[in-house]
């Protein structure tokens, strides 16, 4: 029950929570159209849709506008290297500690340095509210969870479309853009995930703009 909360922050509380497996992370959003969407982003369908800049190519839609971004630096002071949860409880387990995500991790991503990771001998510290058995037995794990699988989503694009298209949030899109020797920039051509929709109408010009995120530049990857 949401109690005294607005809908809006009892659900973005709601997905914060969400659990699903160890892997998980959820998140929320409300589309252009209305419609709630909650999906487990480390678990999307395969991305389907094309996107292409500065060209115009069948199959794909052309993105004539393209502005890179990096948050790496703050995500790493909100959760970086060595950060972990305390977990306390009046029901269960009287203390824990949430120290460790699974995935495979990007080599040359902004926000993974394997030899910095070994040296720091201990990270940001925070302290969960105490449990008296009002939650998910997992709702802990999944808090720590979500917020560092979001962050590792520390590369972005920010991608202007000439026309309408059937991109929602939350979707998977393949983006691809060409060095200045016309062979493909690999560095950011890759899966992205759509973080953000918005429509600009001038006069009788018609403009969406998307902003799509994804973990780092392309690499072989060399771990876990």
């Amino acid at each position: 029950m949401p109690q005294n909360k607005a809908y809006r922050m009892f659900a973005k509380d709601v997905a914060n929570n969400g659990y699903v497996n160890d892997t998980s992370c959820t998140a929320l959003c409300v589309d252009l159209d209305g419609t709630m969407r909650y999906k487990d982003v480390n678990n999307l369908p395969t991305a389907t849709k094309q996107i292409i800049a500065y060209q115009y190519k069948q199959g794909y839609t052309t993105a004539i506008e393209v502005a890179i971004s990096a948050s790496s630096g703050f995500n790493n002071a909100v959760s970086g290297y060595q950060n972990m949860r305390v977990a306390q409880s009046t029901t269960g387990t009287s203390q824990s500690t949430i120290t460790d995500l699974s995935f495979t991790f990007d080599s040359k991503a902004p926000l993974y340095n394997q030899p910095l990771k070994t040296e720091l001998k201990r990270g940001p510290v925070r302290f969960g509210p105490i449990d008296v058995g009002n939650v998910h037995d997992n709702y802990e794990r999944a808090s720590y969870q979500n917020t560092r699988y979001r962050n590792l989503f520390s590369m972005g694009l920010d991608l202007m479309l000439p026309v309408i298209s059937d991109i929602q949030l939350l979707d998977q899109v393949n983006f691809s853009v060409q060095r200045e020797d016309a062979e493909q920039d690999v560095s950011n051509s890759s899966a992205y995930t759509v973080t953000g929709h918005s429509i600009y109408i001038q006069g009788a010009s018609y403009f969406e703009k998307l902003n799509i995120v994804r973990h780092g530049t392309n690499s072989t990857y060399v771990g876990g």
